[in-house]
């Protein structure tokens, strides 16, 4: 058997042909898995008083491109109260000695949107206004749904990791 009856035009072209083929397999595979939408949200902290939610999260991209959370709603009994999209004090310290105040800290709520750049976190304060009296202020797990940039909004049943 000859050496140059493997390596003819048509053979050449088809491996050629095959390799590409397996190459934009590859591609659209791993496109697919790494450019997906995929963010985490943990609820570290919440408290219900006076028809007002404040909760504290984490939120992490874990995705290849940057996301942006556009809206997120408390759902409870099928109706979605959205949070407040702008930055308002949530809570304040001081520190005292002697009577006199040495310093004061004010904790602000995060503001929508929330910009996250690839594979990066951030947390903050949210806070929910004119919830229902009947709103539970010992729940183990909340509810929300989060909006992205990126597809539909995502329901999420969440425990409190208090």
């Amino acid at each position: 058997m000859e050496f140059n009856y493997f390596f003819t035009k048509e053979n050449i072209t088809f491996i050629l042909a095959t390799i590409g083929s397996i190459g934009t397999i590859y591609t659209l595979i791993s496109a697919a898995i790494f450019q997906r939408v995929n963010f985490s949200m943990r609820l570290h902290m919440y408290h219900y008083k006076n028809n007002q939610l404040l909760i504290y999260a984490s939120f992490e991209n874990h995705s290849r491109l940057s996301l942006s959370i556009t809206g997120i709603s408390a759902i409870y009994d099928g109706v979605s109260y959205p949070c407040l999209y702008q930055s308002i004090s949530v809570c304040e310290h001081e520190r005292r000695i002697g009577g006199k105040i040495v310093s004061r800290k004010e904790d602000f709520s995060i503001s929508l949107p929330i910009n996250l750049s690839s594979l990066a976190g951030t947390s903050g304060y949210l806070y929910f206004d004119m919830l229902p009296d009947t709103y539970p202020s010992d729940a183990k797990t909340l509810t929300l749904q989060v909006s992205t940039n990126r597809g539909k909004a995502k329901k999420m049943i969440l425990p409190v990791d208090c």
